[in-house]
């Protein structure tokens, strides 16, 4: 689903990453109306979640927690959505990489 057709949903952004908030404020960024924000830490086991949410509510989480979250009763009765995330360098900075990577000599 495009993130341009969930902005008129009511969206609960749950996190389990380092940066909960820079997801959250990209989502925003984005469009999306988020009614609330769930930040957990980093790794989250999602089995063990402390609170529940309503039937029939959709989340919207990263592709990381999506894997963990699709495997929790709460996928039985809400709607669990990956936003997905792209990240492109500079190329300047694959440049400078890739040039530092070719004068490194193999360890044997």
């Amino acid at each position: 689903i495009a993130l341009a057709e969930l902005a008129q949903r009511d969206l609960i952004a749950i996190a389990g990453i380092a940066n909960p908030d820079a997801f959250f404020s990209m989502l925003r960024e984005r469009g999306l109306q988020l009614s609330e924000t769930v930040a957990m830490p980093d790794h989250y086991d999602f089995e063990i979640m402390p609170r529940s949410f309503q039937k029939g509510q959709w989340l919207i989480c990263t592709e990381k927690d999506a894997v963990k979250l699709w495997r929790t009763p709460l996928a039985e009765h809400c709607t669990i959505v990956a936003a997905l995330l792209a990240l492109t360098l500079p190329s300047a900075f694959t440049a400078a990489l890739l040039e530092k990577l070719s004068s490194v000599q193999p360890t044997q």
